[in-house]
């Protein structure tokens, strides 16, 4: 709920969405629930993540911004989809591993971050459920959704991500939606990197001395990334009707802020996606499942 309310869904522009994402990103700033893993400061939140948030909510159809309407958010994190998606009425899900992991993961000032977590999202009308998403299938009912989100997720599976999207189109309800966004394993910045001898891995240094992923962990970052031809395929296989799939970077640095280097990537991204298609950072897809179900 926004304010004790729901948002009028005919304010559902992009100018709203991002000034809800600004006011969600200050609640979790002011109520301390950032935690230290992988933090996001301002200038990260305000030129990559209030981008991401505003393309997803504008990939939802009008057709699926109902009040009521059923929504998944497969592998969460902090929920903030969730809670502005809630903002607008929407009944919202967010399934998350971490959401178990209640003292291993602290804010700033030393404070557990997910008890923190989880009870600002029961605040704003999101559901949570602490689930390891890939070995166990969903704990839910067929057709029990709407909507589902799948954002930045298959990219840190252990193996492929059949499983996963083979349960999205399970619990989705017939014309239902999924939202699936990932990195681009072929964006021209990748190709560039390559060109110059440099690795698309992670830093070496972050990696090597495991500063995210103590050795007593499971390495879960990106173990596999994938090309738009690649998505196609997987979601074709699991039967998904394609509706729309660009690819796209969510960085847009603030007005004034652009340096040399910004400017010549840019008009070197402008000359690729003259001669070759889907050179964006990332996938960003809308899929349907139909509504008679293939033979």
């Amino acid at each position: 709920m926004h304010d004790g309310k729901f948002i009028d869904g005919s304010d559902w522009q992009e100018e709203s969405i991002r000034s809800l994402f600004t006011e969600c990103h200050k609640k979790y700033k002011d109520g301390r629930i950032q935690q230290t893993r992988w933090p996001m400061g301002d200038k990260e939140v305000n030129s990559i993540w209030i981008n991401h948030k505003s393309l997803m909510m504008l990939m939802i159809p009008a057709t699926h911004r109902s009040p009521g309407t059923r929504v998944l958010d497969v592998g969460g994190g902090d929920g903030m989809l969730s809670v502005m998606l809630a903002a607008y009425g929407l009944d919202c899900t967010t399934m998350d591993q971490m959401y178990a992991n209640q003292e291993g993961l602290v804010n700033r000032n030393g404070e557990a971050y997910v008890p923190r977590l989880l009870d600002f999202l029961a605040s704003r009308g999101v559901r949570t459920v602490a689930h390891d998403i890939y070995p166990r299938g969903f704990p839910f009912q067929d057709k029990c959704f709407d909507i589902v989100v799948c954002s930045e997720v298959i990219e840190h599976l252990p193996n492929s991500p059949k499983p996963i999207l083979s349960e999205i189109f399970r619990v989705l309800a017939p014309g239902g939606i999924m939202i699936l966004t990932t990195p681009n394993a072929v964006s021209i910045g990748k190709r560039l990197r390559l060109l110059r001898g440099l690795s698309n891995e992670e830093d070496i240094e972050f990696f090597y001395n495991m500063k995210a992923y103590p050795a007593t962990t499971v390495y879960r970052g990106h173990n596999r990334e994938y090309t738009s031809d690649e998505i196609k395929y997987m979601l074709a296989t699991e039967n998904f009707l394609v509706t729309k799939h660009m690819t796209t970077d969510y960085f847009r640095p603030a007005a004034g802020c652009f340096s040399a280097k910004m400017l010549t990537m840019t008009a070197v991204k402008a000359c690729a996606r003259m001669f070759s298609k889907n050179t964006g950072e990332f996938n960003v897809v809308l899929a349907t499942k139909p509504l008679i179900a293939s033979s």
